[in-house]
């Protein structure tokens, strides 16, 4: 039910965290794989609200620490894993049949109380903001 960009973001994730020689894929790790995924929907809003991918990387350094066991194929940490079941959630009250980029991302925010917390923290944005932004996207008509 990922769309492509949403697999792809998490491609991007993957390889973030084998460039930073971390053995798990975290919420970092996440944040910015989705800002690597430049044309998603998740890129936009976050754009919008001035984050930039060396912001999404100075998170990943700040929060996410080294070990000296690196796996060849890195999997989704505990709290990675929450953020896609939340964002499978987000899908299904939207009564979307796919788990989009924006789903991941507003799972991010909702999981803020927990492990995604310290990283709205460190990129100075306020996660009800995030909401609001991918909010007026959804609902901002389509241009064609």
């Amino acid at each position: 039910r990922l769309t492509e960009r949403s697999r792809q973001a998490l491609q991007f994730a993957r390889e973030e965290a084998r460039e930073f020689r971390h053995s798990a894929i975290s919420v970092a790790h996440l944040l910015a794989g989705l800002m690597r995924e430049r044309n998603s929907f998740a890129a936009y809003a976050l754009r919008d609200l001035g984050i930039t991918l060396d912001q999404a990387r100075d998170a990943v350094t700040a929060l996410v620490a080294s070990d000296s066991a690196l796996p060849h194929d890195r999997s989704l940490d505990e709290g990675s894993r929450r953020v896609l079941v939340l964002a499978a959630e987000e899908a299904k009250q939207r009564s979307h049949g796919y788990i989009g980029t924006e789903h991941i991302l507003l799972a991010l925010t909702h999981d803020a109380d927990a492990t995604a917390a310290p990283l709205w923290r460190h990129v100075g944005i306020a996660p009800a903001r995030v909401q609001a932004q991918v909010e007026q996207m959804l609902r901002a008509p389509v241009q064609g």
